[in-house]
């Protein structure tokens, strides 16, 4: 009776062996135009197809329910039927979030804004620039000190305006207030700022007594890597990392974590912390509350823009984490201990500064994809960089 055959199942490709060895099984170097599944198993990939008709694509951005897309300088959102022009955009280097069917949009060189599904507009409202210009008349103010600002008004409201200090009794007449927007005022030698209203005269403390939620807020800062976690939007510019107030719209100067290398990349874990990359080194900072953030190194750095998201079973539990090329030309999986490299030691690829990623469903299982041009990165081996160049991977 003849010996049965043993398959033994693909464990992925690995181009770092010795190819010299005889007699020890090793895996492919290369695989082309298929997938190992979690039995080992060879699925083919399917050929492309067209999804939507672009000029000159620099840009593709998807969420939960809007595709974000610059074609030939114009920023568009595409809701898998329709494609929405929402007109030229100069800096074609956008980062996006989606939040409740709202996309936030920002870059280092553009104003922030966001789009709701019907229009695009500025992400919160600018502050007012003047202070308050009062004189005195009659009235029943207490004799003391008392302190006034304006904010427009919006759905939130803006930040304040600087803030204006008067020693009085009686009344206060306000002669430069903008169209559009309310007056703050304490009471005598108070900090507490009460809303006013739309008013140009203030004789009697105000009988509302709600305070002005928006103190010392202004719209969010230009940014990139734009990162929804805990209730807030965060964002790099260079070497800042920022984070918006609970109310998206609001930004406090003081909202910022300070690098000593420029970002290229901002991952989370919801409800467990943030993952912030430089080329060089990540680091993890640990907790939902800014203010009580603890931050620790825990591995090398990123490659910008090969980042995304795969649904796992970790530690027992069903859990999405963050999954990136790190410089080692190795994926790296972002966990609640640190960052792991599943493919460490397999596969070596010199990779340039930059790259994309994103998702393939084959036959129902999940496969990660990740891309980037080599041949502007030196030291890769002939037939690793012969694969990239003939369009083979």
């Amino acid at each position: 009776m003849a010996s049965p055959i043993q398959l033994a199942p693909f464990t992925g490709m690995n181009n770092t062996v010795d190819r010299t060895v005889v007699g020890k099984r090793i895996a492919p170097k290369i695989i082309l135009n298929a997938c190992v599944n979690q039995n080992g198993q060879l699925i083919s990939k399917p050929d492309s197809s067209s999804v939507l008709d672009l000029t000159n694509g620099q840009n593709w951005w998807a969420g939960d329910k809007w595709s974000m897309i610059i074609d030939d300088d114009n920023l568009y959102a595409w809701d898998g039927i329709t494609k929405t022009d929402l007109g030229e955009t100069a800096d074609t280097d956008l980062s996006f979030v989606e939040i409740d069917q709202t996309v936030y949009i920002s870059g280092v060189s553009s104003t922030s804004k966001k789009f709701n599904g019907e229009t695009l507009s500025d992400w919160g409202i600018t502050p007012p620039t003047l202070s308050p210009v009062v004189t005195v008349t009659e009235g029943t103010l207490p004799h003391g000190v008392y302190s006034l600002c304006f904010t427009y008004a919006g759905s939130p409201i803006s930040g304040n305006s600087p803030i204006t200090q008067i020693e009085i009794a009686g009344g206060l007449n306000i002669v430069n207030r903008p169209d559009g927007a309310l007056l703050w005022i304490t009471p005598p030698n108070s900090k507490v700022l009460l809303y006013a209203g739309a008013v140009d005269s203030v004789t009697a403390i105000p009988a509302n007594v709600q305070s002005l939620p928006s103190l010392d807020c202004t719209v969010p800062p230009p940014m990139k890597h734009l990162t929804a976690f805990a209730g807030r939007v965060w964002g790099t510019n260079g070497r800042r990392l920022y984070y918006t107030e609970p109310v998206l719209e609001w930004w406090k100067r003081n909202n910022v974590v300070q690098f000593d290398e420029a970002i290229v990349q901002v991952a989370k874990i919801d409800g467990v912390g943030l993952f912030v990359s430089s080329l060089q080194n990540t680091w993890f900072l640990s907790g939902n509350d800014p203010a009580q953030m603890t931050m620790r190194r825990v591995g090398n750095g990123a490659i910008e823009g090969m980042l995304v998201y795969r649904g796992v079973r970790y530690q027992g539990q069903a859990q999405i984490l963050p999954v990136w090329m790190g410089p080692e030309s190795s994926p790296c999986v972002g966990t609640s201990e640190g960052v792991i490299l599943p493919k460490k030691g397999k596969l070596k690829m010199n990779l340039p500064s930059r790259g994309t990623a994103g998702k393939l469903n084959l036959e129902g299982e999940e496969f990660l994809v990740f891309s980037a041009d080599i041949s502007s990165a030196s030291g890769n081996d002939a037939e690793t960089l012969a694969a990239f160049n003939n369009n083979y991977i």
